[in-house]
């Protein structure tokens, strides 16, 4: 079974730190993650807006862009979700 095409969807949605998030500039790293989910989500409304006025959007990439959208979404609610947890933990220990 060739996987190799996975790689190729998930590139765009999982992206590596950079030397922001390397440094230690959390806020830059959150605000970076949360441009990329806006694109794309901009991306996957105009891919549909381009199949509903029949400009020649092929359906299989809409839904390929609608899914990207998806994920990287999911994925920062993922990690919203681990911060906030990790926020609480901290509050419950004693000084």
């Amino acid at each position: 079974m060739d996987v190799s095409a996975v790689g190729a969807v998930t590139a765009g949605v999982i992206e590596k730190p950079d030397a922001a998030a390397a440094n230690g500039d959390f806020k830059d790293a959150v605000f970076k993650s949360v441009e990329g989910v806006e694109a794309a989500s901009r991306e996957a409304d105009a891919a549909t807006a381009d199949l509903a006025l029949d400009r020649g959007e092929n359906l299989h990439k809409v839904m390929i862009a609608i899914e990207k959208a998806d994920v990287s979404l999911q994925l920062m609610i993922q990690v919203r979700n681990k911060v906030v947890n990790a926020y609480e933990d901290l509050m419950k220990i004693s000084v």
